[in-house]
């Protein structure tokens, strides 16, 4: 009823008894000190009446029968009247026994008032305890439709986020800079594929070198290099196949270094290295999750030797198609050509290397911004004979080439640049700023 089961003795609770011997004990001191020791004959309603009552309606018919029978011996035994000459038993019987047969019938009838109770109580409780339990089911059985109801949304708002990311995730494929590139791939492996850990290794000569290591908890967790003499290495890079842990001649080759491994290969068959998975959710291990796997290492080929056949074919051309500039490649041909025309017909040429210092905030856009800034500033200040190449060699890098252009004259040039590109700059409201160093190529002979 209330947890706990309360000690007994032969039905009649401990506390029971223990209240009625001190209740009884006490009403009897009380008698012995202050009244005449007549165990309240003279006092009416007699003080037991009180002991009997209060057992009863407490606890119950078991325990008010036994507070009877305590009050009736506390009452009788030791201070039971001589029968009268001439008195009847019956009567003499009636009066001598019926204070505790008053207090017997009292104790039952109360005592059954307090069990009718005590059963209504036990039911309401009961009822109450149902209830509580519905109540609960209840609430649990919707908790679990809101939190269906809110997995739900937040599927139907992570697939719209998730085509979001892969949109930006595969724009990120588009840059024709193949170290950029790499960068990109991460971030595109990390929406397409949702791997806790994972990894891409770049063919070194023979070796495979882990470039990206994503979620790693320490460099040395897993093997940064693969050998060729390796299992891993022969089925992935030799036989150009797809590993997974769900096979299990798979399993014993990728020897815990790996759930999902296989080839960067383009489709023309050219390798750049391996995508492995280190960890992923064993729910997302199945045959689509084998599929999109495939399909991004093949993405992730194709788009790593395009864009380093563009850097290729755009470092040989003359100019360069991303930012119409001339290219690196027609630098070393013009120098030498303007190198052997100083030295024929005795003139200066000095050469202006360009570097982009950027400042924080700086974004791609406002990079190449900056360069047709630069570009513009040369057209419209300098000479038409000083040329400004795309130095790739070195990031962020250009040189300006100026044929009969002395040292001394550098300085002036320079703050002729930096004045029209800083205006520029204000006007767009972005903060790259500009360094310049200055070699002589050919010097006059006087």
């Amino acid at each position: 009823m209330d947890g706990t089961t309360p000690k007994s003795f032969f039905k009649i609770r401990t506390i029971a008894v223990t209240e009625t011997f001190l209740a009884i004990g006490g009403l009897l001191l009380i008698n012995l000190f202050f009244f005449n020791g007549d165990r309240f004959n003279s006092v009416s309603p007699h003080p037991f009446w009180f002991v009997v009552i209060l057992i009863s309606a407490q606890y119950g018919v078991w325990e008010g029968t036994f507070a009877t029978l305590i009050a009736s011996a506390a009452f009788l035994i030791g201070n039971v009247r001589p029968r009268g000459d001439g008195e009847f038993i019956y009567g003499y019987l009636l009066d001598i026994g019926s204070q505790p047969l008053l207090w017997l019938v009292t104790a039952i009838i109360i005592g059954s008032l307090r069990f009718r109770h005590i059963v209504e109580r036990d039911q309401l409780r009961r009822a109450l305890s149902q209830a509580t339990e519905r109540e609960e089911t209840i609430a649990l059985h919707y908790e679990q439709l809101r939190i269906i109801k809110e997995t739900l949304e937040q599927r139907l708002v992570g697939q719209f986020h998730t085509a979001i990311d892969i949109y930006k995730a595969v724009k990120l494929l588009e840059t024709q800079d193949p170290m950029r590139l790499l960068e990109g791939i991460q971030e595109f492996t990390r929406v397409l594929l949702s791997p806790r850990k994972f990894s891409i290794f770049i063919l070194e000569g023979d070796m495979l070198a882990a470039y990206v290591k994503y979620a790693w908890d320490s460099p040395d967790e897993f093997p940064s290099v693969i050998a060729p003499s390796q299992r891993l290495y022969e089925e992935v890079i030799g036989a150009k196949r797809l590993v997974c842990i769900s096979n299990a001649d798979d399993e014993m080759i990728l020897q815990h270094q790996g759930m999902l491994a296989g080839p960067l290969l383009s489709d023309d068959g050219r390798l750049l290295g391996m995508l492995k998975l280190e960890e992923i959710d064993y729910s997302d291990l199945h045959i689509s999750t084998i599929e999109n796997f495939r399909i991004v290492c093949t993405l992730i080929g194709n788009a790593y030797f395009q864009a380093q056949d563009y850097r290729t074919v755009s470092s040989n051309s003359l100019i360069n198609p991303d930012n119409k500039l001339y290219s690196s490649q027609f630098f070393n041909l013009q120098t030498r050509y303007v190198g052997l025309l100083a030295a024929r017909f005795n003139f200066d040429v000095t050469l202006l290397t360009i570097t982009f210092i950027q400042g924080d905030g700086s974004t791609k856009d406002a990079y190449r911004a900056a360069v047709q800034h630069l570009k513009t500033t040369i057209e419209e200040k300098l000479r038409g004979i000083d040329q400004l190449f795309d130095y790739q060699l070195e990031q962020n890098t250009y040189r300006l080439l100026l044929p009969g252009t002395s040292k001394d004259h550098i300085e002036a040039i320079t703050r002729k640049i930096l004045d029209a590109f800083t205006m520029a700059q204000q006007e767009a409201g972005t903060h790259l700023k500009l360094s310049f160093a200055a070699e002589p190529l050919h010097r006059k002979n006087t």
